[in-house]
């Protein structure tokens, strides 16, 4: 990653090198005692929430728990020492397995969901709601801080205990699941605001159909790198250059900020997946250097629509209906499908978007993604270009 010496280029802030999160990037646990009503609460939001989301949920059980049923065949199987043991039909799975998940499984098994409502886990780090029992004995938790990332309280009362009336998290009636699920809403915004987003325009091809560097096209005496550069600086910062190291020193790159392709061999893949592996943490706005003819209006309506608990958010094709896959905004929690999906063998940004939840628009302006792969298309776009310019 490097700013090849400009002055004006301020350095990046120190970001996490992980993604941050134990499920979900949002995910919000509940912590109570038995009895205190919080699996009660968290079904009513789960309920509210999900008419317009796909909602999760994790219980942590303190106690022996068996999901299956004595007598069937997958219980079973696992009497007889299978170890993991999955069942499926048309509408429904489920995947039981011995042992533990560790920090490192875990972050794979909700990412599909927009958000999560995690049961227990009170000495974690993910931000939760304390439901205060009948007798209060979870406060003693809170004041001990034994209880950590607490971002609101909920109770059977109008108005807190006495004893957290100086906290300055908010306190609300656990009937009150409107009021709740608004905070949990303004939560999990300030969430997408501190992740930010990052521009990312790629130009680490080899350009073989084009016989020259595409990012070195001139449209109205720019290269492409410069424009599509200065179209993601008017969204986002800091914005950067998907790079091959070579490449660093090319007209209209030295002097930008660049991040140099380290999954190399694997195309557009590849210029994402180094960008998501140096800055985990971010969502990015990725623009291909061979789209000349998206502009500021086409980027606008993409983040004004922009599902940041999707994977991604793209346009559809105006041929197939598929993903655009280079001209779209990608989550932080979407590293981790790219390279499960590089795993199996693919090499396309758009399958995995094919097979990931995302959110897909129409295009405002059917010929904003016509892209720019051999001489004669280059000359197209430049009469378009014209041609707009001059109405």
């Amino acid at each position: 990653m490097t700013t090849n010496g400009n002055p004006d280029e301020a350095e990046t802030p120190r970001t996490p090198k992980q993604p941050g999160f134990t499920f979900n990037p949002f995910e919000m646990a509940f912590a109570g005692h038995s009895n205190s009503g919080k699996t009660t609460l968290i079904t009513r939001l789960i309920e509210s929430f999900s008419t317009t989301r796909r909602v999760g949920y994790v219980k942590h059980d303190a106690h022996r728990f068996n999901m299956d049923q004595p007598g069937k065949d997958t219980h079973r199987a696992a009497a007889s020492g299978a170890d993991r043991v999955f069942i499926s039909n048309e509408d429904r799975a489920a995947h039981l397995f011995a042992g533990a998940i560790d920090s490192y499984q875990r972050p794979r098994l909700m990412l599909d969901m927009d958000l999560v409502f995690v049961e227990g886990y009170k000495a974690t780090a993910i931000s939760k709601i304390v439901v205060i029992d009948e007798g209060e004995e979870i406060i003693e938790g809170v004041h001990d801080r034994s209880i950590t990332g607490i971002a609101a309280f909920a109770g059977q009362t109008a108005q807190p205990p006495a004893s957290l009336r100086n906290r300055r998290e908010p306190y609300f009636n656990r009937d009150d699941i409107d009021g709740i699920r608004g905070f949990i809403d303004v939560e999990f915004g300030r969430l997408t605001e501190r992740r930010g987003l990052t521009g990312l325009v790629l130009t680490g091809g080899h350009s073989m159909r084009m016989q020259r560097d595409k990012a070195t096209l001139l449209f109205e005496g720019k290269t492409q790198v410069e424009r599509a550069y200065e179209l993601l600086a008017r969204f986002c910062t800091p914005v950067y250059v998907s790079n091959r190291k070579e490449q660093e020193v090319d007209a209209g790159q030295i002097g930008r900020r660049q991040i140099h392709d380290v999954f190399l061999g694997f195309g557009p893949m590849g210029g994402i997946l180094s960008a998501m592996s140096t800055l985990p943490a971010m969502a990015w706005l990725v623009l291909a250097c061979d789209l000349p003819l998206v502009d500021e209006a086409t980027v606008a309506h993409l983040l004004k629509h922009r599902n940041p608990f999707r994977m991604a958010t793209a346009y559809s094709s105006v041929n197939d209906g598929f993903p655009e896959p280079l001209c779209a905004v990608y989550e932080p929690k979407a590293v981790f499908q790219l390279l499960h999906f590089l795993g199996l063998g693919y090499r396309c940004p758009r399958k995995v978007l094919i097979n990931s939840p995302i959110e897909l628009l129409a295009q405002p302006n059917e010929t904003a993604l016509l892209n720019v792969n051999h001489p004669e298309e280059y000359e197209q776009a430049k009469r378009l270009l014209a041609g707009t310019a001059a109405e």
